[in-house]
């Protein structure tokens, strides 16, 4: 006993090694954020609904097309033939589905095929879906439907190539060799293409190569799958149930067409992300970084302070134990959102000016809680759709349920926060705002929103300013006045930031139940040290300018929902919240 007690030591040992290493791989290669996002992504059930879009809508119309420039006498056959990788009898059994192409364009009137022409723009407006939502991009318009068409008819030229090439005809080695060559480079370009012209060029050819490599891989090893597995089962299936079972084979290699569609982009995402960014940010970092600075100190708007990054405080024991003293004898704006969340940071004033705003429009509690959602919800976005992992939060407000850090570092512990504010009693509070993770950074700026170059200059002290940056502008802009430019503001702001950083507004409204929040803005103007400017839903979608807005585009905090329509929410909510990518 005591001797198999040892022997079982080492395997116990083994096993701790192999699963530590696992979990290694797992984490520090990232791996984890690709099975993530392909669980969001919800890929087999798109695969499926690819799969089965592209037999109704699709396979018609290249019924069509190849019974009109077939070079065999089995038109669109060859075509399934040469995708599968079959041979013999399961390659017979697929040939027997389809008619002669004599036959098809007898049968086939213009309006049926410009009905399947139609179909088929489905097809590519789903593929196109897809593919915005795997890089969280916003959908295009309706009359960009234009891309749909012309993708879809390079789509069939493509399939129409890669069946010529290779068809099962007698050649050479030589000849093989260029054929697979050709294949190859048919396969890369049109997919390396593809996604960057259905995302309307949204996504630089950079990082759309990864992609278009994987997908043509994907593709390689779905043959030699479909080898293995689909070869035999069509001929069992053709025996067994006839033509029906043959289409039930194809259909499930379709499913697989899409997951490999689908995958290869979740693959070109995540390497872009994970890692071809980081190394060419890396490579470029502190040439922005020094192009940035330039920009910022040389902008007229800008206070030519180059020192204002020792500013930020990274660490709490950095705070002043005595903060600078506040009037409680004003209502202040962070205070009595505070009491409205139900906080107790909060003074007589501020319970006061709650109370008197609640009376004239009940549903500003439920409002500003679903503000907070709104935060919550956004930051996830941007972390786990979007890939952001750096933030700045503006108007930052006392320490709630949520905070950005808090969102972010639970999702991505790397995540880095820069906080900024001008209320000395948020400064009196920071504390629960540099909570960072050790894998992470948090700080905390003491500055006004107008002051966007001491804003930005200290921010790059922590941030890097040559990477995707988000800016938060949570239930900040109503308190600038229109004198002082608000959306000037925004514009300085998104401008000194890269392509692909994100802008996040949330801003109550003047037209939503008009009447009761006119009533409650006037009580609140009157009794706030700084008073409220509410603004319309064009207004507010201005700030906007320069960013391609995520669906649903600004609507109000109940009706958000990142990338898809929104909500059909019951009641309203007095403001306005949208994110913005800038291109």
């Amino acid at each position: 006993m005591r001797q198999r007690q040892m022997s079982q030591v080492p395997d116990r040992g083994v096993r701790h090694v192999v699963r530590r290493g696992a979990d290694r791989v797992w984490t520090d290669f990232r791996v984890n954020e690709l099975h993530r996002g392909g669980k969001e992504f919800e890929l087999m059930e798109r695969a499926m609904g690819f799969a089965a879009l592209a037999m109704l809508t699709v396979f018609p119309l290249l019924v069509v097309v190849a019974a009109a420039g077939a070079a065999t006498h089995h038109g669109v056959a060859v075509w399934v033939v040469y995708g599968m990788g079959l041979n013999g009898s399961s390659a017979r059994a697929v040939t027997q589905l389809f008619s002669a192409p004599t036959k098809v364009l007898s049968t086939t009137s213009v309006f049926s095929l410009v009905l399947a022409a139609v179909f088929g723009l489905s097809f590519a407006g789903s593929v196109q879906g897809g593919f915005e939502r795997i890089w969280g991009l916003p959908g295009g318009p309706w009359h960009k439907i234009w891309r749909q068409a012309f993708w879809l008819i390079v789509f069939i030229a493509y399939i129409y190539a890669a069946a010529t090439v290779g068809a099962p005809t007698r050649h050479t080695p030589a000849q093989t060799v260029i054929r697979v060559l050709v294949a190859i480079v048919l396969g890369l370009v049109f997919f390396w293409w593809g996604a960057r012209f259905l995302l309307a060029g949204r996504v630089s050819y950079l990082a759309a190569m990864p992609g278009a490599v994987a997908t043509l891989a994907f593709l390689a090893g779905l043959r030699v799958f479909s080898t293995l597995v689909f070869e035999p089962l069509v001929v069992t299936n053709a025996v067994t149930y006839g033509a029906l079972g043959t289409v039930l084979v194809v259909q499930s290699w379709l499913i697989g067409v899409g997951w490999v569609v689908y995958g290869g982009q979740l693959f070109g995402r995540w390497f872009h992300d994970a890692w071809l960014r980081s190394w060419v940010d890396k490579r470029r970092a502190r040439r922005s970084r020094g192009e940035i600075a330039d920009k910022l100190m040389d902008g007229p708007y800008l206070p030519q302070n180059g020192m204002v990054a020792d500013e930020l405080i990274t660490d709490a024991g950095d705070l002043t134990p005595a903060p600078p003293p506040y009037d409680t004898t004003v209502a202040h704006p962070a205070r009595v959102y505070n009491y409205w969340l139900g906080g107790k940071d909060n003074f007589e004033a501020d319970r006061e000016v709650g109370e008197q705003t609640k009376a004239a429009y009940p549903d500003i509690v439920s409002g500003v809680r679903a503000q907070r959602a709104f935060l919550a919800s956004a930051v996830r976005y941007l972390v786990t759709r979007a890939g952001v992992r750096q933030f700045l939060d503006i108007g930052t407000g006392l320490p709630a349920a949520d905070n950005t850090h808090e969102v972010a570092q639970s999702l991505a512990p790397e995540s880095r926060i820069v906080y900024a504010d001008n209320d000395p009693m948020v400064l009196a509070h920071a504390r629960a705002l540099l909570a960072s993770t050790p894998e992470g950074a948090c700080a905390y700026l003491d500055a006004d929103l107008r002051d966007t170059g001491k804003v930005l200059r200290a921010a790059s002290g922590l941030l890097d300013f040559g990477q995707p940056v988000a800016i938060m502008l949570i239930g900040i802009l109503h308190l600038i006045p229109d004198a002082d430019d608000p959306a000037g503001i925004v514009a300085r702001l998104v401008g000194a930031l890269p392509a692909g950083s994100w802008l996040a507004i949330a801003h109550p409204a003047s037209d939503v139940a008009p009447d009761k929040v006119a009533a409650m803005a006037d009580r609140y103007n009157k009794r706030v040290a700084t008073s409220a400017t509410l603004r319309t839903h064009a207004e507010i979608e201005d700030f906007f300018a320069g960013t391609d807005l995520l669906a649903p585009g600004v609507v109000q905090y109940h009706q958000w929902n990142p990338g898809e329509p929104a909500r059909d929410a019951e009641g309203e909510v007095a403001a306005y919240c949208g994110l913005g990518r800038k291109p």
